[in-house]
């Protein structure tokens, strides 16, 4: 009895630390915060992206502005939910050169300051070993899966209606990852209207990696398009340290029983 009571006492450190070790595995976002974990990328002579508590104006009123942010620390994309509300403000004058922003996960040399070349579609183009879902801000709002940096006129795009982007309402993005499906949603949270689309990738095949940086990009064309993004939330998979801690505590407390019942 007394043996079986010293392995369990040895047993309970390790198991614990296999229990307690994932939290640092991946390192979930919970919306912008100060914006200290956070890396803002500007490649115009415009004024700089307004920021307050928890939300970012990534452009603003100026014409021709290209702009990114991406959290600073890689995360898990086999699998994850993402979320985020968007927001634009425009004049809709002007429809030239892919004004829009876009949702993008990338593994680009250029790291967090990854930005694309200074009037290129959505702030996105040219940023490699990268995805992007599009909010395009046509004369015809469209949303749209790219990969590569590649941006393409009439390529990705599908209209969101009954959603108008331009509509100046706040409206919710939520994006999905099952390992081959990303599926997304957009919700006008003003009248409730939705836009649904799915597309079918292997994203770490894509990038090249299995963790990647997350953010945003934006360009806002000849328009003085105001884009704004706040609520953001991303959440990678459990890792299999995860699911291995959970199982170390059904050992722990099988162990226990057998110990009480003398077995």
């Amino acid at each position: 009895m007394q043996t079986k009571r010293q392995l369990f006492r040895m047993l309970i450190p390790a198991l614990l630390a296999v229990v307690i070790v994932p939290a640092s595995v991946h390192a979930n976002i919970n919306g912008f915060g100060d914006f200290s974990g956070f890396t803002i990328n500007v490649n115009d002579q415009a004024a700089l992206p307004a920021i307050s508590p928890g939300m970012i104006e990534l452009t603003n009123t100026g014409f021709s502005e290209t702009r990114s942010i991406f959290d600073n620390t890689p995360q898990g994309i086999s699998h994850f939910m993402a979320s985020f509300t968007y927001r634009a403000v425009s004049d809709a004058s002007n429809f030239s050169f892919f004004p829009g922003a876009t949702f993008a996960i990338q593994n680009s040399p250029q790291g967090i300051n990854a930005i694309s070349s200074a009037g290129t579609g959505f702030g996105y183009g040219g940023i490699t070993h990268s995805i992007a879902v599009s909010l395009e801000l046509n004369s015809i709002t469209a949303s749209g899966l790219y990969t590569g940096g590649q941006v393409q006129a009439g390529s990705g795009g599908s209209p969101t209606s009954p959603i108008d982007l331009l509509s100046g309402h706040p409206i919710h993005v939520t994006l999905t990852y099952n390992g081959s499906i990303l599926s997304e949603t957009l919700t006008d949270t003003t009248n409730s209207n939705s836009f649904n689309a799915a597309y079918f990738i292997n994203l770490p095949n894509v990038i090249g990696s299995p963790t990647a940086l997350v953010g945003f990009t934006a360009y806002n064309g000849f328009s003085s398009d105001q884009q704004y993004f706040s609520d953001f939330q991303f959440v990678p998979e459990p890792s299999s340290l995860v699911l291995l801690g959970t199982a170390g505590l059904g050992l722990i407390g099988h162990i226990r029983r057998r110990l009480r019942r003398g077995t």
